[in-house]
C-alpha cells in the first residue's frame, strides 16, 4: 500500500520523446500514473521483459521502483509478489526537471543501509532521494550543466553517471563530462571533488593524492564506479583510458589495476596492468575481491583474478546470442551487477536486453521481463532478493522480484 512505503523508490528517465509504457498483461492488477505523493498499483503478474539504461533500486517491502516516462509507479507485492512492478513520473516529457515529482533522465540508483532510495540525473544534473510519500528531495545539483562543489543546489554536475553508497553513508559519485568522482555528504548536501581535475587526461597515480604537492588526477570520462566488498576502495571504468582504476578511500592512494591504456583484446592469463582493452564501459566486483569488466565496443564480460585477466564471455562481436558464454554476443554492454545468486547480470543496451552470465555453467542466458520490453537499459541493481533495472528511454525503473535461477 502507497502510504505504508517506508523507503524511496528509484527512478530512471532519459531525455527521449514519450516512449510508451509497454501495457500487455495478461492479469488485472491496473497501472496508472501518480502524482508526486501517489503510487500505481497492479502490473501484469508474467515475470519479466523491459528495457533498463540507467539505474535501478529495489523497496524492502517488496515494492516495485521504476521511473517510468517520469512518473513514479508501484506495484504491491502482495498483488503480484512474482510479476515485475514498476514506477515512474510524468509519461510526456517536461520542460523543466524542476517539476515537482518529475525525473530528467535518471541514471544511476542505490539504496542506503536505512533503504532509502536515491538516485542521480544523467541530464538533469540532480542527486535525488525519493520520499515516503513518492515525492522527490533534490539533495544535491541543479538542472544548469557545470563544475561547481557547494551545498544543495549551489553544486553543479554534468552527466552524472552512477554512484555508489559506502557503508558510512557517503555517496560516491562518477561525472561523466567533468572527468571527476564526487563525494556526498546526504547529511549536509554537501558535494566535494573527491579525485579528477576536471579536464581529461590520464595522470596521478600515487600514494596519496591529496598530500600537498602530487600529482593532480586526471581521469577522462569516468563513467561506472564499484565499491570494494570491504568498502575501503572505488574501482572506476576510465574509458577514455582503457584503464581501470581503483582509488582507496581509505589511504587516498590511486593506482592503475587493468588496462595500459593501448587499445585491444587482452590474452587471457596475462597480468591486468600489461593488457590492453577496448573499452572498458562498466565494473563490479564479486564477494570475493575479484572484479569484472564489461567492454562495450569489445562486446564481452573480462574478470580480473590475482592480477590476471581473462574473457569469460562474448565473442567480441556484435549479437545476442545465448548459449555457451565465449560462443555468447553482446549489443554494447553498459553495466555489470553481481548477485547473491553469484551470477552477473549485464545491461546489454543497445539488445535492449538484461543478460545473464553463470559462473557455474559458464553459460549466457537472458533475463525474461516479460510484460515489459525494455529500451536501452543501462542501470541493474540488487536489493534484499530483487533485480531492479532502469529502462533507461521507457523513462522507467523496473523491480524482477526474486529473478533467481531460470
Amino acid at each position: 500500500m502507497i502510504n505504508s512505503l517506508s523507503v524511496p523508490l528509484a527512478l530512471l528517465v532519459s531525455a527521449i520523446p514519450t516512449p510508451k509504457l509497454c501495457t500487455q498483461a495478461s492479469v488485472t492488477p491496473v497501472i496508472r500514473t501518480l502524482d508526486t505523493s501517489d503510487l500505481v498499483r497492479g502490473l501484469p503478474a508474467n515475470p519479466h521483459l523491459f528495457r533498463p539504461r540507467a539505474a535501478t533500486a529495489s523497496h524492502p517491502q517488496g515494492h516495485v521502483l521504476v521511473v517510468q516516462n517520469r512518473v513514479p509507479v508501484d506495484v504491491d507485492s502482495a498483488e503480484s509478489s512474482q510479476s515485475p512492478e514498476a514506477i515512474g513520473g510524468s509519461r510526456d516529457p517536461v520542460p523543466s526537471p524542476n517539476i515537482p515529482g518529475q525525473l530528467h533522465c535518471p541514471f544511476g540508483v542505490q539504496f542506503d543501509s536505512d533503504g532509502v532510495m536515491w538516485v542521480v540525473e544523467y541530464d538533469g544534473g540532480r542527486v535525488l532521494k525519493r520520499n515516503v510519500d513518492g515525492s522527490f528531495t533534490t539533495v544535491a545539483g541543479q538542472s544548469q550543466a557545470g563544475y561547481v562543489d557547494g551545498v544543495g543546489s549551489d553544486a553543479k554536475f554534468n552527466q552524472l553517471h552512477n554512484l555508489v553508497i559506502a557503508p558510512d553513508g557517503m555517496i560516491y559519485l562518477s561525472e561523466h563530462m567533468n572527468h571527476v568522482i564526487r563525494s556526498l555528504d546526504p547529511k549536509t548536501g554537501r558535494v566535494e571533488t573527491l579525485a579528477g581535475s576536471g579536464a581529461p587526461g590520464f595522470s596521478g597515480d600515487g600514494d596519496n593524492i591529496r598530500q600537498p604537492g602530487a600529482t593532480p588526477v586526471r581521469f577522462n570520462q569516468p563513467i561506472s564506479i564499484a565499491l570494494s566488498p570491504d568498502g575501503q576502495s572505488l574501482l572506476i571504468a576510465d574509458i577514455g583510458n582503457r584503464r581501470i582504476r581503483e582509488l582507496s578511500l581509505k589511504t587516498n592512494s590511486l593506482r592503475t589495476v587493468a588496462g595500459n591504456g593501448k587499445q585491444g583484446v587482452p590474452i587471457d592469463g596475462e597480468l591486468a596492468t600489461d593488457s590492453p582493452l577496448v573499452d572498458p564501459r562498466a565494473v563490479a566486483f564479486d564477494a570475493d575481491g575479484n572484479f569484472y569488466i564489461a567492454e562495450r565496443n569489445g562486446n564481452a564480460l573480462r574478470v580480473v583474478r590475482d592480477g590476471r585477466i581473462y574473457t569469460l564471455a562474448g565473442t567480441g562481436r556484435k549479437g545476442k546470442q545465448d548459449g555457451p558464454a565465449l560462443q555468447a554476443t553482446f549489443n554494447g554492454p553498459k553495466h555489470i551487477e553481481t548477485g547473491p545468486d553469484g551470477r552477473v547480470y549485464l545491461a546489454d543496451d543497445n539488445n535492449h536486453l538484461i543478460r545473464i552470465y553463470d559462473p557455474q555453467t559458464r553459460t549466457v542466458s537472458t533475463l525474461n521481463t516479460t510484460p515489459f520490453e525494455l529500451k536501452r537499459p543501462h542501470g541493474v541493481t540488487w536489493y534484499r532478493d530483487s533485480l531492479y533495472l532502469s529502462d533507461s528511454f521507457h523513462h522507467r525503473l523496473i523491480k524482477i522480484p526474486a529473478p533467481m535461477k531460470n
